[in-house]
């Protein structure tokens, strides 16, 4: 358990240092478009994790800043945090996005450090199998996010509807489904 706390502790300040190297912007000054502006978000998610043996699920919200790179190319990082009990990921995002109007549909990848995968049972059923597939699955995670249903409206806003993440932890690649819905989300451009 005390590893655990460690490694929580440790993400959170290599987030911090990300936060504050993605705090710059600058300005083209030819087109006036503002190339690394920051992008602050909260939204609410609920996160699924699943077996062959197990299943768990959990809502939290999340906080994200991301970073405009290029005109359509978004770096993002952020927290979640599950509600009950509390437990945290943090991730970092690679985002592609188009503009149609005011539609801003976009996709990427993502990869983070997770301690809201726990699986629990309360029968004793296939108890060694489930145990020995269980164990040890790992705390990073690899998956794509897309974000089908995401508008901008008024200049600054930007609201995202169901974005969806699906991926698998690192260590034993496969052996477990992570999907995340962020059922709403908000973004403020700054």
């Amino acid at each position: 358990m005390e590893r655990e706390k460690n490694k929580s502790v440790l993400m959170l300040c290599i987030l911090c240092l990300l936060l504050s190297f993605m705090a710059t912007s600058s300005y083209t000054q030819e087109t006036g478009y503002q190339e690394n502006k920051i992008e602050i978000a909260l939204g609410y998610n609920f996160l699924i994790n699943q077996s062959v043996y197990g299943f768990n699920s959990s809502t939290g919200l999340e906080l994200s800043i991301a970073r405009q790179i290029k005109q359509s190319f978004k770096a993002e990082i952020g927290v979640r945090m599950e509600i009950d009990p509390i437990l945290s990921d943090g991730f970092i995002r690679g985002i592609v996005s188009q503009r149609f109007g005011t539609w801003r549909p976009a996709i990427g990848l993502e990869t983070g450090m997770t301690n809201r995968t726990h699986f629990e049972s309360s029968t004793n059923l296939l108890k060694e199998s489930r145990e020995a597939t269980l164990k040890d699955i790992g705390y990073s995670y690899l998956s794509t996010h897309i974000e089908p249903l995401s508008f901008q409206f008024k200049k600054k806003f930007n609201l995202s509807l169901l974005e969806l993440d699906i991926g698998s932890h690192f260590k034993h690649l496969g052996r477990t489904m992570r999907a995340q819905i962020v059922l709403v989300r908000i973004k403020k451009i700054l």
